[in-house]
């Protein structure tokens, strides 16, 4: 038996439905003791292999689209032809036992396989971030674990990462960071009752900035200054700002620039005396 050959053919399923690469499959399942081996025995599937398992796995549907028991009737929950109702007998195959019993026996392969979320795109395997892959290997380890986590407590969100904010009128996508910060941006910038109309647009704001090289890191930083002075009207010259970022720029720094610049203000506030924007 070929495996590279088998292999080949559920990357195939994972693409297209080829009813002929399904059969071979199916009849290997039955006919061939080294492919039931080499399931048995293999866990480093592709995500691409593996979605052509999914289309093994998958069981015989009606005419009408209902997937059928083991006694050929259609099953469904409250209408839904995804689910089956409690205690519903369905006909097994070998890949089933053979997944069931991995899964049972080894929760990182049931996590990176059958766990699904569903996207913009549809339905998709998520990515474990550093702590929650952590906490998988303890899992999967089987070690006692006492594991206190609140619910809804913003663990799966980074400073970095970017929330829509509404208020009124006003929209802002801004960074979780900058949202904690709003009273202290307030401080600085005060609301306005139409959008900055000075430049309408971002290309026009990082325009400013032409004579830099700026990677993809600092435009995002640029890019929610734009956003805060959209709506809000710095208590400091335009100008101020501007010069501000191209510090920010020539020092090559990428965190937080409107935080960066709420800094450069309350220094400013302090000493008086100084009329040069200095990077906090």
């Amino acid at each position: 038996m070929n495996i590279k050959k088998y292999k080949g053919l559920l990357s195939k399923l994972s693409k297209i439905d080829d009813k002929e690469a399904l059969l071979e499959v199916q009849s290997a399942l039955s006919e061939d003791n080294k492919f039931i081996k080499f399931l048995e025995n293999t866990y480093d599937f592709t995500h691409e292999e593996h979605d052509g398992l999914l289309k093994v796995l998958d069981l015989p549907k009606n005419e009408t689209g209902y997937y059928i028991d083991k006694y050929g009737r259609g099953v469904s929950y409250n209408g839904n032809r995804s689910l089956k109702k409690p205690k519903t007998e369905l006909g097994l195959n070998k890949l089933h036992e053979i997944e069931n019993k991995k899964c049972s026996e080894d929760f990182l392969y049931f996590r990176y396989n059958y766990c699904f979320i569903m996207t913009k795109e549809g339905l998709a395997r998520p990515e474990s971030r550093s702590y929650q892959k952590e906490l998988e290997e303890s899992l999967s380890n089987g070690d006692d674990l006492a594991i206190l986590f609140s619910r809804q407590s913003g663990k799966c969100a980074t400073k970095d990462t970017y929330i829509d904010v509404r208020n009124g009128d006003i929209e802002l996508h801004i960074t979780m960071e900058t949202f904690h910060n709003m009273e202290k941006i307030e401080k600085y910038f005060e609301p306005k009752n139409t959008t900055f109309t000075k430049i309408k647009d971002f290309d026009k704001f990082i325009s400013k900035f032409k004579d830099y090289e700026i990677n993809d890191v600092q435009k995002e930083k640029i890019a929610e200054v734009f956003e805060i002075m959209k709506f809000y009207k710095p208590k400091a010259s335009y100008n101020a700002i501007y010069e501000a970022i191209k510090r920010f720029l020539e020092a090559g720094l990428e965190d937080n620039y409107i935080l960066r610049i709420i800094k450069v203000l309350e220094y400013n506030e302090l000493n008086p005396s100084l009329s040069k924007v200095l990077v906090g």
